[in-house]
């Protein structure tokens, strides 16, 4: 029996993925029925779960176990004034919460943020805590899309790489060939967008948790950015300002003096080898950020990149 059939949606699925405008539901539907035509089962279970939200009881240890990491997030609290809510060291851990909503939720919930309900407001109050509101932030939010993006993107690939080319013929072949030509730049522009906002998130709450140092002229440089990306009529979105920071100033702030010898140190061993790795990471994102296709040498060194920094900062 041809496979022809499935392998056309797995290419119409594969050029989907690389519009910004497509939904992430739908492209996993798809995926979910070309791996029904191909009677491939492996990743049926995660793509139900991603699109039907999943199971919501249980303790915070038991849903780690059975959510994907990505979608660990920091709850970001407000008083009922609208102002955000700083928690004890001895409350911090009430931050901590794990996304079990479907991606349709999450998609449509990205411009705003989404609001969280339930007892953890409740127990903060009891303790005390002016709290009206807690919600988690569109950049976590983008993360989790960009991973669900980048594993739907693997999967597609490993489905197009194990049937034979040849069978897909005529205008699909020709689509191919310009899909296949871009499609590695497009997964580095994915690789490093995780790597980027995970160092972000990283450091900013380490230089929370370990009271560190950052530059006042950075903070400034930070505002001053998000003030002229978000001019009338456009709203600010909700973030932390560090997301607007450029990787020589994360760099700078790692291997500041007292940030390094306080915090950074036990996770990135030497501070020389996190410059060369920042800087070599710098040069590969001005490709990326310009457009440019990246050459197989950059591609296979950022995914070193990427799996290296992440080990550091999963210590």
């Amino acid at each position: 029996m041809s496979n022809q059939p499935a392998l056309d949606l797995a290419l119409e699925t594969l050029s989907e993925i690389f519009k910004e405008s497509s939904s992430l539901s739908s492209i996993l539907r798809r995926c979910y029925t070309v791996n029904s035509m191909l009677g491939k089962e492996k990743e049926q279970k995660w793509i139900e779960e991603e699109l039907n939200g999943y199971v919501r009881e249980g303790t915070m240890a038991e849903l780690k176990r059975i959510v994907p990491s990505y979608r660990r997030v920091k709850l970001v609290f407000k008083n009922s004034y609208g102002t955000i809510v700083v928690l004890p060291e001895k409350l911090s851990s009430a931050q901590d919460y794990i996304i079990t909503q479907s991606i349709g939720e999450i998609e449509s919930s990205i411009d705003s943020g989404l609001y969280i309900y339930g007892p953890i407001i409740d127990i903060l109050r009891e303790a005390g805590i002016d709290v009206a509101v807690a919600y988690v932030s569109n950049n976590y939010l983008r993360n989790i899309l960009e991973q669900v993006k980048n594993r739907a993107l693997q999967l597609v690939n490993s489905i197009l790489k194990k049937q034979d080319y040849p069978k897909i013929s005529g205008k699909s072949q020709g689509q191919l060939s310009i899909i296949i030509h871009d499609q590695q730049t497009e997964e580095a522009r994915l690789l490093l967008y995780t790597l980027e906002n995970k160092l972000r998130q990283f450091v900013s709450s380490k230089i929370r948790e370990k009271n560190g140092n950052i530059d006042p002229a950075f903070q400034k440089d930070w505002e001053s950015s998000k003030k002229k990306e978000f001019l009338p009529p456009r709203k600010p979105l909700e973030c932390d300002l560090i997301n607007y920071s450029t990787f020589d100033q994360i760099k700078r702030i790692i291997t500041q003096n007292e940030n390094w010898s306080k915090i950074f140190r036990e996770y990135f061993g030497r501070p020389d080898g996190v410059m060369s790795r920042i800087n070599e990471l710098d040069d590969i994102r001005d490709t990326i950020a310009h457009n440019r296709i990246i050459s197989n040498f950059d591609f296979e060194s950022l995914k070193t990149l990427h799996r290296q920094i992440l080990g550091c900062l999963e210590k």
